[in-house]
């Protein structure tokens, strides 16, 4: 899931710890 870009409110985060911007 880390390898996916995920878009945090307006920020990218590509291969990011999203456990970590909830």
């Amino acid at each position: 899931m880390e390898t996916q870009p995920f878009v945090v409110g307006n920020k990218r985060c590509t291969s990011c710890r999203v456990l970590s911007y909830l």
